[in-house]
């Protein structure tokens, strides 16, 4: 069985985290129109992996999951903002 490994996300992951957030969300049955709805939030920005607020889990070298964390800058408290697995292998 393969390792799963926390690692930080890269910007160039961006558009393939968003893919991975929308195919996750669309697991649960939402239809078109919701999903097109939350696009918006579920968008991942490459400026988001900078290496301290998006953590990236990998399984044989595919991306699984991600968590975002969000808190606010100086601040010593942060918490999980968004959190997302590939729901595609647990059917």
């Amino acid at each position: 069985m393969d390792t799963l490994t926390l690692r930080p996300g890269l910007p160039s992951e961006a558009s393939t985290l968003s893919e991975l957030a929308m195919r996750s969300k669309g697991f649960w049955g939402y239809d078109e129109d919701f999903l097109t709805a939350c696009r918006e939030d579920l968008t991942v920005l490459p400026s988001e992996c900078d290496g301290r607020r998006l953590v990236v889990a990998v399984v044989g070298g595919i991306v699984v999951g991600y968590i975002r964390v969000g808190g606010t800058q100086g601040s010593v408290t942060s918490s999980i903002d968004t959190g997302v697995t590939d729901m595609t292998g647990m059917s």
